[in-house]
């Protein structure tokens, strides 16, 4: 797109340099849970005004989501982008994943998101505690209520020194789990 010096993915959203970016990849289904991850991230973006969140993939439950962000009044804060090619730029411009699924498999995407540097929150869904080192690469939520995972957003966002740890981590830990 855009080749000029500088220039970001996240520009197309005018999104401010010093915004927090929050960021999740998975369909817009039941068993990903949606609406709490709206939920949740809303209570931060309440305690956190520069914080941002950006969706990608899309799902049958699309408008009801986009619906729930518009009656939350939260349309400049969160932003759901559909199916796109751009995962790997968006990555990058990611400072936190979250997940907030109730099923999964092996997830793949919080593998993808620690390769790029972001570290996650997950929800103790299936495999996801295997893809990450708990309090070191991410944060695994027992109570998956939109309060206990805006409470450990805030505490990864609130310590510095944690979160570029993390990132650092994040790296190695993907590729020494999961590189053939």
């Amino acid at each position: 797109e855009n080749a000029s010096e500088g220039y970001s993915i996240s520009d197309s959203l005018h999104i401010p340099t010093e915004s927090i970016v929050i960021g999740g990849i998975f369909r817009l289904v039941s068993e990903k849970r949606p609406k709490l991850w709206i939920e949740a991230i809303s209570k931060v973006i309440q305690a956190k005004e520069n914080v941002i969140a950006v969706h990608l993939g899309g799902g049958s439950h699309s408008e009801l989501i986009q619906a729930y962000i518009e009656e939350l009044g939260l349309s400049e804060k969160i932003h759901l982008l559909g199916q796109t090619r751009k995962v790997k730029a968006w990555l990058d411009e990611f400072d936190l994943f979250l997940l907030t699924s109730v099923v999964e498999g092996l997830p793949n995407v919080l593998i993808e998101a620690q390769a790029f540097g972001v570290p996650v929150v997950s929800t103790d869904a299936g495999g996801a505690k295997d893809t990450f080192i708990d309090g070191e690469t991410g944060v695994l939520v027992t109570e998956p209520t939109a309060d206990g995972l805006a409470h450990t957003i805030l505490s990864c966002l609130d310590d510095p020194q944690w979160m570029e740890a993390a990132k650092i981590n994040s790296r190695t830990n993907s590729r020494r789990l999961f590189s053939q």
